[in-house]
């Protein structure tokens, strides 16, 4: 069963988008998703993610200090992240899609 949260039409319209690359590296970026559903339980919310290259995706999962290591550059993402979400909800409105 999807989460509640689930939206695959606005992770493929994010990964489309020219900022969309690794926060850390500037390499082509994969789904991060802030939070999980748990060990094993899958992903967590589509509202809470952010670009990471695999590489730097599969460090943020084994090692916690990664997380302060980073923590200017993933401040600058979350105060960005409304933006975006702002635009696709202008592009969902512009193509007859309701949020």
């Amino acid at each position: 069963m999807p989460h509640a949260d689930h939206d695959p039409q606005w992770l493929a319209w994010a990964r489309e988008q020219s900022e969309w690359r690794c926060l850390i590296c500037d390499r082509p970026a994969e789904v991060c998703h802030l939070d999980s559903a748990g060990m094993g339980g899958g992903q967590g919310s589509d509202q809470w993610v952010m670009p990471l290259c695999h590489e730097h995706h599969m460090e943020s999962h084994q090692r916690p200090e990664w997380w302060y290591r980073h923590r200017k550059v993933l401040a600058r993402w979350w105060a960005e992240l409304p933006f975006l979400r702002e635009r696709y909800a202008i592009w969902r409105q512009a193509h007859g899609e309701r949020e």
